[in-house]
Order: structure tokens, then C-alpha cells, then sequence
């Protein structure tokens, strides 16, 4: 008769195509249990849904299957915690800010408030750390004006580089747009832009990047 300990190494040869790691040795595979030749076990996954999920069963039918001794193979779909998940799959760094120390954001409920003064201030006292600055106010970027800064961006391989003045680092949709317009967003467009501002700026090994952030009653 079958045990527990050979459908685990049957399953071995089951793998998870993104992680590169066998099923069993993730704890994707649970609560197996063998009655009257019928194999029943567990697959957890983060969504009922998942793409993958036939894919797997199969797999996982066919290894178990093929034991000696095994009539049926069932196999059932749990789903995994919130904490299980970010375990199992934690999300990588944006590429533009992974070696970003600490962050921080400056924000109002409105404009014209001063907020780009402070952010600016604020990025400004960091003396003797290695600061970014970046104008995320895609309704109306200012600090390119403030800062008198009108060069072109450069890029690198792929990535923009941030201008350096002060002893900052700085990024702003304003220096790719023309600084003095005005413009008009809606919220996944700006969540979008913000995205790529963090995430395509070669920003570097910083100690602090300051964010001048959009008022949030646009």
C-alpha cells in the first residue's frame, strides 16, 4: 500500500513554473490522505481562479497516479491566507527605487497650498545624505520652475536619468512635458504615471527620496 512519504516524493517532479520550486517543498501541497487506494490532498493556491490551477492538478494527478497501489487521485483547491501569500510570492522592488532607504511623501488635500515649497525644503535639510526629489504633481509640476531647471532628460538603458542640482536628485513630469502646462488626469492615470516615475527613474542608492505628491480632491 502507499504511504504519505512516497506520494511526497512522486510530487517532487511537480514544480511552480514561476517560483522554479517544487510544489511540496513550497507548501503548496497539503492535507494528504490515502483510503482504500484513493489519494486525497490539497492545492493551495492564492486564487480559486488562478491560471494555473489546471495545469497543476494534472500534474499532480499524473505523478500521484502513476504510484503502484493508487486507483484515484482526488485533489482539492484551497485558498491561501493574505499573509501566506506575500510569504510565498512577496512583491519585487519597483527596479528605479530599490535601493531606497526611506521615503518621504508630501501631500495636502488642495493645491496652492505650498506643499512643493515644503517637499523642496524638506529634501533641501538633508544635508549630507544622498537625497531624490521627486514632483509627482502631474496636475501641474512645479519644481522644475522653482528649481530652475529646464535641461532635457537623459536615458540609460531604459531608464531616465534625474537631473542633479543642489545636491539633489531630481525627477519631474514637468521636464518632460514643458513646464508650464497644465494637465488633466483621472485617478488610474495618475496612479499609472506616479508608477512610472518610481519605477523607470535610475534613481540610485538614495537615503531619502522626498515625493511632492497630487492633492488628493483633484
Amino acid at each position: 500500500m502507499v504511504d504519505e512519504k512516497q506520494i511526497r516524493e512522486a510530487l517532487q517532479i511537480v514544480v511552480h513554473p514561476k517560483l522554479k520550486k517544487s510544489l511540496i517543498d513550497i507548501g503548496m501541497i497539503r492535507n494528504i490522505t490515502i483510503k482504500d487506494n484513493v489519494v486525497n490532498l490539497n492545492l493551495a493556491l492564492k486564487s480559486e481562479r488562478s491560471p494555473l490551477k489546471n495545469v497543476l492538478i494534472r500534474q499532480m494527478e499524473q505523478a500521484v497516479g502513476a504510484l503502484p497501489g493508487v486507483s484515484s487521485v482526488q485533489v482539492g483547491v484551497i485558498t491561501l491566507s493574505r499573509e501566506e501569500s506575500e510569504q510565498m510570492f512577496p512583491t519585487a522592488p519597483l527596479k528605479g527605487i530599490e535601493k531606497v532607504k526611506h521615503f518621504l511623501a508630501v501631500a495636502s488635500g488642495k493645491g496652492g497650498v505650498g506643499k512643493t515649497t515644503i517637499a523642496v525644503n524638506v529634501a533641501l535639510a538633508q544635508q549630507g545624505h544622498k537625497v531624490g526629489l521627486l514632483d509627482a504633481d502631474v496636475y501641474g509640476p512645479s519644481i522644475p520652475l522653482m528649481l530652475g531647471i529646464s535641461e532635457a532628460l537623459d536615458q540609460k538603458e531604459n531608464m531616465i536619468i534625474p537631473k542633479e542640482k543642489y545636491g539633489l536628485r531630481i525627477m519631474s513630469l514637468g521636464m518632460t512635458a514643458g513646464q508650464n502646462e497644465a494637465f488633466i488626469w483621472r485617478g488610474p492615470l495618475v496612479f499609472k504615471m506616479i508608477h512610472q516615475l518610481l519605477a523607470q527613474v535610475k534613481w540610485g542608492e538614495l537615503d531619502y527620496l522626498v515625493i511632492d505628491l497630487p492633492p488628493w480632491n483633484r
